[in-house]
């Protein structure tokens, strides 16, 4: 029992020394606790960052914690007096967090306040790319940062980015060369700083395609001799390689940097020969382009035709070959069998006026080509027929009333008067509105040319009589040339004797049983003209003879004209200017 007492009064005194003990050891709060200046951090180039505090007099621990981090971590030991600390381990795009906290510190109200940043240090804008030259690239920093030192250029070589070179900010463009052609290349950039390199740009590729040449032209200068020429599909320019096929072989011909023709004057004759050219640059060149062929064949010409003016000239036209000739022989033929050589001409002439025919006579014509080797092909003839002067008019005999005399068997036709105005260059008149004859002027039809006042017909005699070499019948000012042997307007005395020689059974006249409402077309009545037709009716004719008051005689009457007022010669008389659709004129000759 004793013992007990003495055990329990022992474990009483040992817990009395134990608690005043540890009491003894916790340090007692004397005053106001000052916690560690607060820090402010600011970023600085090339991913480091500045921390400063105001000057203490304690020893104090900065400590640094990273976006990614749960706990602050010792960064470095600050003696008393420091203010400020620069960090060069800080990684790019990262928040990051500073604080004081004293060396030996008791309570958490001691520690600093915190102060946070971010280094910004972004990947660049994707590269702009421009093609300079078939091999070669100009890389382009669009944008630069701030804390950068210099943008790394990066090339994709074998499926991995490689270093390729460097540009300082004060530049923006990289020229990247002597890379082989035909594919794709692919770029990205990096900043760089001081100590530390960016991430990537989003990346950007260009074609180095070498297109072949387009437009591959093959032009014959002779029998023997071929120019080719080409494009290019873009500015970039490159050697040019031509490649000739023959039966002789296959040969290659290298021209110098910007040539776009070349010429083959050894070209076989009878033989089909291949042309291609491509682009050469380096070691690389493009696909030949599309071949073209030469098949030289001596060819005669095309198209062989004479002009439709019947005058006192045949004027031949011709197509050349496909190849050409070196020479062309026009000859001529009155039988079809032998033929006479008019002319020789040189390759690019194609085209011959004959000034040797004779009226009323027919002529076969055609062309022969010649070749450098004398080889020679003949064109297929055609015939052109000289018509005499008179085609067209009826003879009206003297029989004791005066000289004989050719007279127009129709009035003048619209077909007539179109090839005129074409020749002088002057529009044709009015558009009479006749019902049926719509655009009456734009077909040559047989139809009377009508619309057409004194003076338009004296001026059409003119240009008839000197397209068939015959004398002009009026002065400029409308008078009547004494000795003429050209083309003029009947007289009313001459009128009147060839209504002996007329055929006309049923005149065109108002209300005449002919089936006609207006003028009517001769070929719809005959083919062929043995008598003077329409001397009265269909429409009134110019004369030569005046009138009182300055006016012109009109004799015949028209459609328009009823046939009661028609017994005689139906007679009136207008200005020289008046124009009507029921107004015409024919044409008359004394001495053809």
């Amino acid at each position: 029992m004793v013992q007990m007492r003495t055990c329990a009064g022992l474990f009483v005194v040992l817990g009395i020394l134990v608690a005043g003990y540890a009491v003894a050891t916790v340090p007692k709060r004397k005053g106001k606790i000052i916690p560690a200046p607060a820090v402010i951090a600011r970023a600085m180039p090339d991913c480091n960052v500045q921390v400063s505090w105001p000057r203490t007099n304690r020893i104090v621990v900065l400590e640094r914690k990273l976006g990614n981090e749960t706990l602050f971590s010792p960064l470095e030991v600050m003696d008393t007096g420091t203010s400020h600390y620069i960090d060069s381990t800080v990684p790019a795009n990262q928040i990051v967090v500073y604080r004081l906290v004293p060396q030996h510190f008791q309570y958490l109200s001691e520690i600093g306040k915190e102060a946070g940043t971010m280094v910004s240090f972004p990947a660049p804008p994707a590269p702009s790319l421009r093609r300079v030259a078939v091999d070669s690239v100009v890389v382009t920093v669009s944008a630069w940062h701030e804390f950068a030192l210099a943008a790394i250029i990066e090339r994709r070589i074998h499926g991995v980015y490689a270093e390729i070179g460097r540009i300082p900010p004060k530049e923006t463009e990289f020229l990247d060369g002597g890379m082989s052609v035909g594919g794709y290349q692919r770029y990205r950039l990096r900043y760089q700083g001081s100590t530390y390199v960016g991430p990537p740009s989003a990346s950007d590729s260009i074609l180095l395609n070498l297109d072949p040449p387009v437009g591959l032209l093959l032009t014959d200068v002779d029998d023997h001799t071929v120019r080719l020429s080409w494009e290019s599909a873009s500015e970039l320019a490159a050697a040019s390689e031509v490649e000739k096929r023959s039966v002789d072989g296959v040969f290659r011909y290298r021209l110098s940097k910007g040539t776009s023709t070349w010429t083959d004057s050894e070209r076989r004759a009878g033989a089909i020969t291949l042309y291609s050219v491509r682009f050469i640059c380096n070691e690389d060149s493009s696909d030949f382009s599309r071949p073209v062929s030469s098949d030289f064949i001596l060819e005669p010409v095309t198209g062989l035709a004479a002009d439709s003016i019947h005058d006192l000239a045949v004027r031949l036209a011709w197509s050349p070959p496909r190849h050409n000739a070196t020479s062309y022989v026009v000859e001529r033929s009155t039988d079809s069998l032998s033929y006479a050589s008019l002319a020789v001409l040189p390759a690019g002439v194609h085209e011959y006026a004959d000034t040797t025919v004779s009226r009323g006579q027919r002529y076969f014509y055609r062309v022969r080509s010649l070749a450098r080797d004398g080889t020679m092909v003949f064109s297929k003839p055609i015939v052109e027929s000289i018509p005499s002067v008179t085609r067209g008019m009826v003879l009206v005999s003297g029989e004791g009333q005066g000289a004989s005399f050719y007279m127009d068997a129709l009035e003048v036709t619209v077909e007539q008067y179109v090839a005129f105005c074409h020749a002088t260059r002057r529009e044709p008149p009015p558009d009479p509105g006749f019902s049926g004859y719509v655009n009456y002027w734009t077909r040559p039809t047989q139809c009377p040319a009508v619309n057409v006042s004194w003076k338009d017909a004296l001026q059409f005699c003119n240009w008839r009589s000197t397209i068939v070499g015959l004398q002009t019948a009026y002065d400029s000012l409308g008078n009547a040339i004494s000795g003429s042997n050209g083309f003029r307007l009947p007289s009313r005395e001459l009128y009147w004797r060839a209504w002996a020689c007329r055929s006309d059974s049923v005149s065109n006249l108002l209300d005449a049983d002919d089936g006609w409402e207006t003028v009517c077309c001769a070929p719809m009545i005959e083919a062929d003209f043995p008598h003077v037709r329409h001397l009265k009716g269909n429409v009134w004719e110019w004369v030569e003879d005046m009138v009182e008051d300055s006016a012109r005689m009109v004799l015949g009457g028209s459609y328009c004209t009823p046939s009661n007022l028609a017994n005689a010669i139906p007679e009136f008389c207008y200005r020289e200017e008046y124009r009507s659709p029921s107004l015409g004129f024919r044409c008359v000759l004394y001495n053809p």
